[in-house]
């Protein structure tokens, strides 16, 4: 049986930088600082999603004023962030934010609750917060 299911990995950066205040700003928030290593906390995330996760379907949802930020990031360890980065109009917090990704990427609630034969055929997306760190 061929898998038609394709998963987007969904990637939460969105925060104000003010919990980690003076490392994280508010223009340069914890997603973006270099705490382990010589990744940021969203290029690790991106860099863990293979080889069970296609790098190329990955949306990043961001606050408008770190678009560039995260698309520099992202440009720096080798993806394209042409149509990955998804910008919040204004931070609302986790579910808005997963919502306004589904919607942008078109996909409904449904797969949530349908058997798996039926989830085969359509699309599903994993979230991920980038200010995890797994061993």
């Amino acid at each position: 049986m061929k898998n038609r299911l394709k998963i987007y990995p969904i990637l939460l950066a969105g925060g104000s930088g003010t919990r980690l205040w003076p490392v994280s700003r508010e223009l340069y928030p914890k997603q973006l600082v270099k705490f382990i290593g010589e990744n940021s906390l969203v290029q690790n995330t991106i860099k863990r999603l293979p080889p069970s996760l296609d790098v190329a379907n990955v949306r990043i949802v961001c606050g408008e004023e770190h678009v560039h930020e995260i698309e520099r990031h992202i440009k720096e360890i080798g993806v394209s962030p042409e149509n990955k980065i998804i910008a919040e109009p204004c931070g609302r917090n986790t579910a808005p934010a997963i919502l306004l990704a589904m919607r942008l990427l078109n996909m409904s609630m449904m797969p949530c609750f349908a058997s798996f034969r039926r989830i085969m055929s359509y699309e599903m997306s994993v979230y991920f917060m980038s200010d995890w760190t797994l061993p």
